[in-house]
């Protein structure tokens, strides 16, 4: 993962959870993905409660002269109105900078949660904490503004209690592939621009270019439109009765039926019309026997 000056940060709406006498709950205020800076660094008070995981790397956390140290798989909740910003201070190791996730998050939800657990620490560490793939899941997410009230209330519960309860149900995930991974998954129908993907996950163009010619030995946008393909397959195998084949073409984002088909065929050596024919035949011949 290439070194670059500045963290990348991930814009969105803050999200604010009201109660039914308009009580604030819950203010989630900004989201990041902080790739590999040896510069990295952050002096001074938060003002809200902060949670981070590191992916890869290490780093540090200074408060009131006391340092401890952070490094990869590591779960970290830090509550902005514990810290004295005199003494407060943050960053990535020089020698082997941290790449993380986090996001800040304020109002009674939270401080309740803090209650529960009974938690009076400024800062928490949990080391080896296995919740790198729940963790970016919700802070994707939040950049791509695919959330809503309860959704965001359960995931930072989920996270509380794995820090603070000891919770062993999730898994271990913690390497770069799995955001990349990720990232397709949830994007693939309707792939987004190589630039943009290369910005979200805070890297070059060129870098993407080059990190799936090395992993997958293909394009960027090759290894899109095949995944969308295989996905089609399988829609046109089960159940086939249920999905026209416009309407598969047009859920994977391809521009009209004829297009798709001639992808199709490209990548199968059949088109999609003989395709489902041959399932509906293969299908009819195993209830006849």
């Amino acid at each position: 993962m290439s070194y670059l000056k500045k963290h990348y940060d991930c814009d969105f709406n803050p999200l604010v959870v009201l109660n039914n006498k308009q009580d604030v709950l819950l203010v989630l205020q900004s989201a990041a993905l902080t790739m590999k800076n040896p510069n990295h660094s952050h002096r001074g008070g938060i003002t809200n409660t902060l949670f981070e995981y590191v992916i890869d790397g290490e780093g540090y956390i200074n408060v009131d002269g006391v340092k401890r140290n952070v490094s990869k798989g590591d779960c970290i909740i830090i509550r902005g109105d514990k810290v004295d910003p005199k003494t407060f201070c943050f960053g990535s190791s020089t020698d082997n900078p941290y790449s993380k996730l986090s996001f800040h998050a304020n109002g009674s939800f939270i401080n309740g949660m803090f209650n529960a657990f009974g938690v009076t620490d400024a800062v928490t560490i949990k080391k080896n904490c296995g919740l790198l793939n729940f963790f970016q899941n919700f802070v994707m997410s939040l950049t791509k503004d695919h959330f809503d009230s309860l959704s965001c209330m359960i995931a930072i519960a989920t996270i509380m209690d794995k820090v603070y309860n000891n919770s062993d149900d999730l898994p271990v995930v913690n390497d770069f592939d799995n955001l990349v991974d990720n990232y397709i998954e949830r994007n693939f129908q309707f792939p987004p621009a190589p630039a943009k993907m290369a910005a979200t996950l805070g890297i070059t163009q060129k870098a993407l270019s080059k990190y799936f010619k090395k992993r997958f030995n293909t394009t960027y946008r090759q290894y899109m439109r095949t995944k969308r393909l295989l996905y089609a397959k399988n829609a046109l195998e089960y159940p086939y009765q249920k999905h026209s084949i416009s309407k598969i073409a047009l859920n994977l984002g391809f521009c009209d039926q004829s297009y798709f088909s001639k992808c199709f065929y490209k990548e199968f050596g059949v088109y999609p019309t003989e395709y489902r024919q041959q399932i509906i035949e293969k299908n009819k011949n195993n209830r006849d026997n």
